[in-house]
């Protein structure tokens, strides 16, 4: 967008000398805002938003496995204890996740020392979550009551996570109960409209002043 405003100075003369002022107002994109990202997103689901490759009987469900619960069999657990299992969440829509957390079944030998996270848009293509150029593997719980939490480096965008345990306790089975970290996702862009550049330009009238008329005048326009 562009406007031209252009005055006319009148000397005591027939003659007039125009003055132009172009403006140019143009979008600015502006940074998202830095809202604090740390809220917990996992634990006020519902059971259903929780979905596992196994259960190792009803109280053991995935819905269960929130963390500082104690429902049901106070986690998660499945079926098998081997490579082949994960659990999975349905956050509702796609959020910035930042952190995550983890703890063993409530009262339990169960525990998972180590995990992988998945993270998806559509709980069919998985991608792994890398960190330092590598598939990342978290470290994750030494008991069955204190919680880890890990800071993401690399912030993800996603709508489903899944947790697949890698080692496990040597007492028990695998036991899982987690929270996600972390805030909404807005994918809009905000536009503020400033004036991006501005120019002066003098035409000159066909009628020349004396060289001190000029040389004041141009001053104090300038």
């Amino acid at each position: 967008m562009k406007y031209n405003i252009v005055f006319f100075f009148l000397p005591p003369s027939s003659s007039f000398y125009p003055f132009s002022l172009s403006l140019s107002l143009v979008p600015r994109i502006l940074p998202l805002s830095t809202e604090k990202c740390d809220e917990a997103l996992s634990s006020p689901l519902p059971h259903t938003a929780f979905t596992s490759s196994s259960v190792f009987s009803n109280g053991y469900a995935p819905g269960y496995a929130k963390l500082n619960r104690r429902g049901g069999a106070g986690g998660w657990s499945p079926l098998d204890s081997d490579h082949y299992q994960w659990l999975q969440v349905d956050l509702g829509s796609r959020k910035q996740v930042r952190a995550i957390a983890t703890q063993g079944r409530y009262s339990s030998s169960d525990w998972t020392t180590r995990y992988r996270l998945l993270y998806s848009d559509t709980g069919r293509n998985w991608k792994p979550y890398h960190q330092d150029g590598n598939i990342w593997a978290f470290s994750g719980n030494s008991n069955s009551e204190s919680s880890v939490r890990h800071e993401l480096q690399q912030g993800i965008v996603a709508r489903f996570l899944r947790l697949v345990p890698l080692d496990w306790s040597e007492e028990g089975r695998i036991g899982l109960r987690i929270e996600v970290y972390g805030c909404s996702y807005c994918e809009c862009r905000h536009t503020h409209t400033h004036t991006h550049t501005h120019t002066h330009t003098i035409k000159r009238a066909t009628k020349t002043y004396s060289p001190q008329y000029q040389s004041k005048y141009l001053y104090m326009i300038i």
